[in-house]
């Protein structure tokens, strides 16, 4: 499967060009973006690969500011287990399966493949969650509940209890964002 298109950011300018290439075996996933976020303009490239049980095993993000290069690199092990690029264990993220990186959609199909919700069934988990531009990492808790299921996909309730936010995504039959309603479109 190869994918690639655009999201439009709503609530303020910006804009990600998207592209997903998956040959069974494993996922490769790279997304450009360009934004605002407080004011300030940032460039932000992220570097995705995925096991062939859509586990995430690899992640690279960069980020530029007028002030600040950032860059990170994470490994994962498939079983909520994280490293940083020196292979140093990062044991506060210990049973995050996924990271969540503020600036993107995408980052929501990764819970959304691994967990094959049941219509109805909210399913908590904790992510490592990455705040763009700046990159600065944290863990959070997340909520998905699978409301509706169509032939155009599925539409989902997101909830982050730690910061009181609840949005509704709309995803692709790929589980793929369509729209994160007030957040994201895509084109």
């Amino acid at each position: 499967m190869q994918r690639s298109f655009l999201w439009q950011t709503l609530y303020q300018p910006g804009l990600e060009h998207f592209r997903l290439e998956s040959d069974g075996n494993s996922s490769s996933i790279n997304g450009v973006i360009i934004g605002l976020e407080n004011q300030q303009s940032f460039h932000l490239n992220y570097s995705l690969h995925c096991a062939a049980d859509q586990t995430l095993r690899e992640a690279t993000v960069s980020s530029v500011t007028a002030n600040v290069e950032s860059r990170l690199r994470l490994h994962a092990d498939g079983h909520g287990n994280w490293t940083n690029e020196l292979g140093d264990p990062l044991p506060q993220f210990a049973g995050c399966f996924e990271i969540d990186i503020s600036a993107t959609p995408f980052t929501n199909s990764l819970p959304i493949w691994r967990l094959q919700l049941a219509p109805q069934q909210p399913t908590e988990i904790e992510v490592l969650y990455i705040k763009a531009p700046e990159l600065q990492l944290q863990r959070q808790r997340q909520r998905y509940t699978l409301l509706e299921i169509s032939e155009a996909g599925s539409l989902y309730r997101f909830e982050s209890p730690d910061i009181d936010f609840t949005a509704l995504v709309y995803v692709d039959p790929d589980g793929l964002v369509t729209n994160y309603v007030d957040l994201f479109e895509r084109l």
